[in-house]
């Protein structure tokens, strides 16, 4: 079951906290209510990004791209890497190569995962997973919108205005 809700009530009953919580949809609770041990994720709401953040970003990477002579691609990936979502990954040294090639263009989500191996210690070596922006919420997607526009501004290219940036977050909180 994966729904959304709100927290109606916190207690302590013998030592253990209880909660109660007020879901959006029942859909699974009856399965779930014949289980005696689940697994539970509690984590606040984001809302995903909206198809015109991602539409816009895509269009100021591609007018940066053209300014600097560069792919898109690398564009994309120079800000994911600046602004974006990263997990460290510690491997053994000599898989590390090998470790970044399978992390970079990921299927299905293919460009904006990729890898980066980093510094090395004692026979063990840091992997830099970056995590494209598709699977982004709003606060990371603002983000790496909020980088790729300066980038544009420092490049003199027309961006959106300020309100015109506000609006299009407050679409994807709507959402």
């Amino acid at each position: 079951m994966n729904t959304t809700g709100r927290l109606v009530d916190a207690k302590m009953i013998n030592g253990k906290p209880v909660i109660s919580l007020e879901l959006d949809s029942d859909a699974g609770l009856t399965e779930l209510l014949e289980k005696d041990l689940l697994r539970i994720e509690v984590k606040k709401y984001r809302a995903k990004r909206s198809l015109n953040a991602n539409a816009y970003m895509w269009v100021l990477v591609g007018e940066i791209a053209e300014k600097i002579g560069e792919p898109r691609t690398a564009v994309y990936r120079k800000a994911i890497e600046e602004a974006g979502v990263m997990k460290p990954l510690v491997v053994r040294s000599e898989i590390a190569d090998e470790v970044q090639e399978m992390l970079t263009d990921v299927k299905p989500q293919g460009t904006g995962n990729f890898a980066l191996v980093g510094a090395s210690r004692k026979g063990w070596t840091e992997v830099y997973f970056y995590e494209g922006s598709s699977n982004y919420d709003t606060e990371q997607m603002s983000r790496l919108i909020d980088y790729i526009v300066g980038e544009a501004k420092d490049l003199g290219i027309d961006t959106m205005t300020p309100e015109e940036i506000e609006r299009l977050k407050a679409e994807w909180e709507s959402q």
